[in-house]
């Protein structure tokens, strides 16, 4: 749902929790969201804390915009073990789950081999699925059977 930002001045935010490996991630850096309406692109670069996704003054207007045709949320994490590297990420949103009183999106890596025999990997070559949990915008990603 969309708020005014408490201690912001003319901002609004998005409750959004990002679930990364079944942890809350607290190493989120680079977000944008990237916002096309018909030929042109806007690139929106909001404040992520666990929780609270905050844009200036008039730019979730944009996003809730009729002529909006397709929003993304990209960011990357860093992660440190085995090797230190960064992951990147873009999650394409839905308008509708701007509405909602909070969003969780859970991501999956499948460079890690406890969900790569849970999950198929996307055709479209993304090492990573994710899932959204939300009042009333849920979606789970069908996880293999188990092998017996």
């Amino acid at each position: 749902m969309l708020h005014s930002a408490k201690g912001q001045d003319k901002g609004k935010h998005i409750d959004l929790i990002l679930v990364i490996d079944e942890q809350i991630s607290q190493s989120i850096s680079g977000v944008k969201i990237i916002v096309r309406n018909g030929d042109s692109t806007k690139t929106l670069e909001p404040l992520y804390y666990p929780g609270n996704l905050t844009f200036n003054e008039g730019e979730l207007d944009l996003l809730t915009d009729k002529s909006t045709t397709s929003i993304f949320l990209e960011f990357r994490t860093a992660v440190y073990k085995p090797k230190d590297e960064y992951r990147f990420y873009k999650i394409e949103m839905k308008k509708q789950w701007l509405a909602d009183y909070y969003n969780i999106i859970k991501i999956y890596n499948l460079n890690n081999k406890k969900y790569q025999n849970q999950f198929d990997a996307p055709k479209n070559g993304d090492k990573y699925v994710y899932e959204l949990a939300s009042p009333s915008n849920s979606f789970l990603i069908i996880r293999k059977k188990p092998v017996r």
